[in-house]
């Protein structure tokens, strides 16, 4: 019994005894080790800034880390990934019969940074077979990427990237990369192409590059755009080439300015597919391979009506005045003499003219004759060629009717129809004027590129260019996380860059302005995971996709505006910094004595 309360007594002190809580163990980093994990950037120093803000110091650089910003640490690609790289690469471009071509390459040996045109999704996979297996390649890959495969983009070694935004911790990267010998794969023209040529450059590429202080390779890709256009609904078949180039080597960077380096790379970089495939005669026999060109070639030249281009199988045409164009298997287009509805050309020619009569715009005047004297000169050619078509099925009648009556077992054909009336002239408006200047060769889709291009520019520099569209907005901040739809907003286009209105998830207005020095280029796609068409807005820690909920709108007319906004702006720029430094000049001892 006594044994029995002994050991009662010792468990109700135990019991009154408060249990002592036990410290949380402090979680160590993990080491890095050899061949796997992460390998630190060596000089590189952590601490914490204002606001929560993670400060990283890379040789006496800071880097403001914003929260949710990119993660520091990239993960080094492991021997299984690159097996399976290799045999995917390979596999590819034998598919596509691909063909290296190597300038200057010769015991050049990384790091270096490698500038890539951008034609298809399927350029990655052409770099990696084209810079060899035993070659780590470290690509810039847009961020949205990440959104649904955070772990799979990080084990292939891709760096995350938000277009058109101060992105500091991108610097990291790349220095880092460099600094493990590694390449830096950089699609520097922020968007696939459009009309198969090569977009601007930014200036703040050729300050990285002056920076980092290691050779520059440019490969272009040839074929690839040929293949698969952004814009084209099917996929085709073409052999790709592709040219790899070391532009400039370290020393050489080393006595350039940033000026004459993007001088360099620019004029190695340039590309023309549709120029490729005439010379090489590469057909493309598919029966729809003009299906989605209108996402690029918008605006009607022969109405001048933007957004009602269509197109199906083969031929491109314009649902408001009718007019056709055939895109041939060479990649060029020829217009269907005849396709327009000469009537709706008509009314748009006299309804200009008599709107500028009635606000005595001289120019628009002009402008509306030249125009109009255009449409006639057509429809008297038409015309022309009906007649001549008519006349040769009339000599073609009248030779099967001879040969006919010769045949005794044959009645005699009827007469043929009477030759049809002539269509009435149309009324012409006597102008004193100069007579027009010809239509601007558009057989090329370059050059019906750069001819919306030259539209766009005319609208800026007269301040005509204004955009107001209602957008669905998703936005992505955190590269783990999908987008987050926040439901419909507004989205203007002006001189003075880009201004989005929208409401975050607690009902609080926000508003996020891009001025045009900030976009040099805009990320778009024509139908991105089936939604349509969109927009790419970025900041340092957000990436928003604005979808247009309106038909009256074209994301390549946005881009290109973007690109003459930022071109006109830095100009601008660039004028007032030398008159700044003309001023600031010491004058003479002459002139200042002269000097009241």
């Amino acid at each position: 019994m006594a044994k029995k309360k002994n050991a009662e007594d010792k468990e109700d002190k135990k019991a009154k005894k408060p249990k002592k809580e036990k410290k949380p163990k402090k979680e160590k980093a993990p080491k890095a080790k050899k061949g796997k994990g992460t390998k630190p950037v060596k000089g590189a120093k952590k601490g914490k800034g204002k606001k929560g803000q993670e400060v990283v110091v890379v040789k006496n650089v800071q880097l403001l880390m914003e929260p949710g910003s990119h993660q520091l640490q990239l993960t080094k690609r492991s021997s299984f990934w690159k097996f399976v790289i290799a045999v995917v690469s390979y596999a590819y471009a034998s598919r596509r019969q691909l063909s290296v071509q190597r300038v200057r390459m010769q015991n050049l040996k990384p790091p270096y940074i490698l500038l890539c045109s951008h034609q298809s999704f399927s350029d990655y996979l052409l770099v990696e077979r084209a810079m060899t297996f035993h070659n780590d390649v470290n690509h810039l890959v847009e961020a949205s990427e990440f959104a649904s495969s955070e772990t799979f983009m990080k084990s292939l070694g891709c760096i995350p990237l938000r277009r058109f935004s101060a992105d500091g911790p991108l610097i990291y990267h790349i220095k880092e990369t460099i600094m493990q010998k590694k390449i830096v794969a950089i699609y520097p023209e922020a968007h696939l192409s459009f009309a198969g040529v090569n977009s601007p450059l930014p200036d703040s590429l050729f300050k990285i590059i002056k920076t980092m202080k290691v050779p520059v390779v440019v490969m272009k890709i040839q074929g690839n755009y040929i293949s698969h256009p952004c814009w084209s609904k099917v996929t085709l078949s073409a052999p790709t080439e592709a040219t790899v180039t070391q532009a400039l080597s370290a020393e050489e960077i080393a006595l350039m300015e940033p000026e004459d380096i993007g001088t360099k790379i620019s004029s190695v970089f340039r590309y023309d597919d549709y120029w490729w495939q005439l010379q090489s005669g590469i057909k493309i026999p598919s029966k729809q391979r003009a299906e989605g060109l209108e996402y690029v070639l918008y605006l009607c030249p022969s109405c001048g009506m933007e957004f009602r281009m269509n197109s199906r199988g083969d031929t491109l045409y314009c649902d408001y005045c009718g007019q056709e164009w055939t895109y041939t298997e060479l990649g060029s287009l020829e217009p269907i003499i005849g396709s327009a509805r000469q009537e709706v050309l008509d009314e748009i020619w006299e309804a200009q003219r008599v709107e500028a009569q009635r606000i005595f715009d001289i120019e628009r005047m002009q402008q509306a004759q030249k125009d109009y004297n255009h449409a006639r000169r057509v429809y008297e050619y038409n015309l022309r060629k009906r007649e001549e078509e008519i006349a040769e099925r009339e000599e073609l009648v009248q030779d099967a009717r001879q040969r006919l009556e010769e045949l005794p077992e044959f009645e005699p054909l009827p007469p043929p129809p009477e030759k049809p009336e002539p269509i009435g002239e149309l009324p012409f408006v006597p102008v004193d004027m100069p007579p027009p200047e010809p239509l601007p060769d558009l057989s090329r889709v370059p050059q019906w590129y750069e001819y919306q291009r030259q539209k766009v520019a005319e609208a800026i520099s007269k301040e005509a260019y204004r955009m107001d569209i209602p957008v669905q907005v998703e936005v992505l901040r955190e590269l783990d996380r999908d987008f987050i739809l926040l439901g419909e907003g507004k989205l203007s286009h002006t001189s003075a860059g880009f201004k989005l209105l929208y409401k975050e998830a607690d009902g609080s207005d926000r508003v996020i302005e891009k001025p045009p020095l900030t976009t040099y280029s805009l990320h778009v796609d024509f139908d991105f995971r089936g939604k349509g068409p969109f927009i790419d807005i970025s900041t340092a820690t957000e990436t928003f996709y604005l979808y247009p909920r309106t038909t009256d709108c074209s994301v390549t007319k946005v881009a290109l505006a973007a690109e003459e906004m930022y071109r006109v702006a830095k100009k601008i720029l660039n004028d007032r910094m030398n008159m700044f430094k003309s001023n600031s000049e010491p004058q003479p001892l002459q002139a200042l004595e002269e000097a009241p």
